[in-house]
């Protein structure tokens, strides 16, 4: 092949090498990265409908039992950098006990099966809840709380696992938690490590 047309061939192939080089490393550093904060609170829901059969009780006709819930959340913080600008995109949660096979997918505060979280900001997660007077601990579904809530747990037991949060466009997050229950119903300690 002569020089005079070789040489384009070659400078072409290493400049779309170098771009497509160039490229992967910008999507790599712009891919939004989630935190999971390690603080949570409680937020108390008053008067919640609960089918009677999730609390233990025997179940009355066509009743519902209406239950103080104690329901804790926890934020989770898009830490991109703003030069940047990559809001991560469908964001879900899923909470992975140790006692179970199957994750659990859970709900964003307002019921939200997923989200967008935007660089810098942050969104709350409805993590579990507390039903007061029956001591039993809930999560939520990934549309909130329901009048069926997935009982995982009852005061005076330790509950362990992962909360995972992933996005389609960026890094998912994960963190250990431990829900003590103590022996008291007034509310639960959450540690994340």
């Amino acid at each position: 092949m002569p020089d005079d047309i070789a040489t384009p061939i070659i400078l072409t192939t290493i400049g779309a090498v170098i771009g497509l080089a160039a490229k992967a490393f910008y999507d790599k550093l712009a891919m939004p990265t989630l935190k999971i904060e390690t603080e949570t609170y409680p937020v108390l829901l008053p008067d919640f409908p609960l089918d009677p059969s999730s609390v233990g009780s025997p179940p009355p006709p066509h009743l519902k039992v209406y239950e103080s819930l104690l329901a804790y959340r926890v934020r989770i913080r898009n830490k991109q950098k703003k030069l940047l600008d990559s809001a991560a995109e469908n964001c879900i949660a899923w909470l992975e006990l140790d006692q179970t096979k199957e994750p659990l997918q859970i709900s964003w505060v307002g019921g939200h099966a997923d989200v967008i979280i935007n660089v810098g900001d942050y969104r709350e997660l409805d993590f579990c809840a507390l039903a007061t007077s029956h001591g039993i601990v809930f999560a939520p579904t990934e549309i909130g709380y329901s009048d069926r809530p997935r009982r995982i747990g009852r005061v005076g037991t330790s509950i362990h696992g992962t909360l995972r949060v992933t996005s389609s466009n960026g890094k998912r997050a994960e963190r250990r938690f431990m829900i003590d229950t103590g022996g008291s119903q007034g509310g639960l300690r959450i540690e994340f490590e």
